[in-house]
């Protein structure tokens, strides 16, 4: 397969999965907070930031190793 036929490819569906993605997503409030703590996974220190919302849900989350 050619890489120009994935890249049509994407330029016709990704429009579509995005709308599917947006009308799915969870509505925010206007009032949140963004966290972060320091973890260990596997004896190696991460960071754990998590955005929670007013009434403490947690409604989104990122691990990174910085």
């Amino acid at each position: 397969m050619d890489h120009t036929a994935i890249q049509r490819w994407g330029y016709e569906f990704i429009p579509l999965i995005e709308q599917t993605f947006r009308t799915r997503k969870k509505q925010v409030s206007s009032s949140w907070r963004m966290g972060e703590i320091y973890i260990k996974v596997k004896e190696e220190v991460m960071y754990l930031y998590r955005a929670v919302n007013k009434d403490g849900s947690i409604f989104d989350f990122l691990l990174a190793k910085r």
